[in-house]
């Protein structure tokens, strides 16, 4: 007996995280001589995009800056998984758009 393949057929595709390639991580580490854009201390480890791709921020070299793995990327990270819960809950209280048909003449 053969082993079938599952076909992907109708899934949606995963999305990818946005994350920078490793040569612009030294790109940007080195640009910014390691210092923190958060914390303003030198050390920093990580490439961190600016403005985040769930709020329009582009994966380019232009939007990444140094940044400490902990403290300082946990807390970014944190508070702007708070503001995209607020955007989505914002989204969800909107009154639905009222139907053509039912708009008095």
């Amino acid at each position: 007996m053969t082993k079938r393949s599952r076909s992907n057929w109708g899934r949606e595709k995963s999305r990818l995280k946005p994350e920078f390639k490793p040569w612009q991580v030294r790109f940007i580490l080195n640009r910014d001589r390691g210092i923190c854009h958060v914390c303003g201390q030198p050390g920093a480890e990580q490439a961190d995009h600016v403005i985040p791709p769930g709020e329009g921020g582009a994966n380019h070299t232009d939007n990444g800056a140094a940044i400490h793995a902990e403290p300082c990327h946990r807390n970014k990270t944190q508070e702007e998984s708070r503001r995209g819960y607020a955007r989505h809950r914002a989204m969800l209280r909107l009154p639905p758009d009222p139907h053509p048909f039912d708009q008095e003449s």
